[in-house]
């Protein structure tokens, strides 16, 4: 890795965050770039694993800076694309319980459809591809949601990324939710070939760094898939809803590419 670290050489970089909790050291980052011109992914620098600062909060430019070695970091979100591999909201069934007193629920067909539990987003997952992740208000992942929202509420606000999916007309970057676990097997397994070799071979598999790297690779397709190859274009909402732009959307690789890897 460190091929490239003048940043500036790059189009579009896209920074992979495998999310823990509050408390630990197992925060995995990740920064892929691809080169001006070509498409061409490479990593300038080497993937690290964190813990957040304690009585603070993750700097994004000190994670750049321990990523590639450079303290003149300079970010913004016409550069850099975040992605996130941890619910970024909560589901909105679950938001109207805890407000409204009155209201009260049915036990569902099957889990999944637990509106309390799951996001429009996760039953989407589930029905096209077969995969049931975790429930942010049922789940442990809850302590790894409240650290991804916290902290992309105070990057939003800082340099003026926006979360996505949004109404407002996008920028270059931007932070978005991803789900690495769709990439492969099982959660210690190596990612399906195509997506491992973007890896050089350089990323241990079963560690947070390794995950944080698939999602890096998922930013960058997000905005510019069409210029590396045999990376599709991500799936979004299918529609701009109310309920999705409250609860928010995991982006993920079409189910025709996913079937044909594995």
């Amino acid at each position: 890795m460190n091929e490239v670290c003048n940043l500036e050489d790059y189009d579009i970089l896209g920074l992979g965050w495998d999310v823990g909790g509050w408390m630990g050291n197992n925060h995995g980052f990740a920064l892929a770039g691809a080169i001006k011109g070509t498409g061409t992914i490479k990593w300038p620098g080497e993937p690290v694993e964190l813990g957040i600062p304690k009585g603070s909060s993750f700097n994004l430019k000190e994670i750049i800076g321990k990523i590639t070695g450079r303290k003149d970091v300079s970010i913004g979100p016409d550069q850099l694309i975040i992605g996130v591999d941890a619910p970024l909201g909560f589901p909105q069934g679950f938001k109207n319980f805890i407000v409204d007193g009155d209201q009260s629920f049915d036990r569902p067909k099957k889990e999944i459809y637990n509106e309390l539990a799951y996001r429009k987003t996760e039953r989407f997952i589930y029905d096209k591809l077969g995969k049931k992740p975790l429930s942010a208000p049922f789940d442990r992942i809850g302590t790894n949601a409240t650290v991804a929202i916290s902290h992309a509420r105070r990057w939003s606000r800082r340099y003026g990324f926006s979360k996505e999916p949004s109404s407002e007309e996008r920028v270059k970057g931007g932070i978005i939710e991803v789900y690495p676990g769709l990439l492969k097997r099982d959660k210690g397994s190596a990612a399906y070939q195509p997506f491992n070799k973007l890896l050089s071979g350089e990323f241990e598999t079963g560690t947070h760094y390794y995950d944080a790297a698939l999602c890096s690779i998922m930013a960058l397709a997000h905005r510019i898939a069409n210029d590396i190859p045999h990376l599709p274009p991500l799936v979004g909402p299918p529609e701009l809803t109310e309920r999705i732009l409250e609860e928010g959307w995991v982006y993920h690789f079409p189910q025709e590419t996913l079937k044909n890897m594995d």
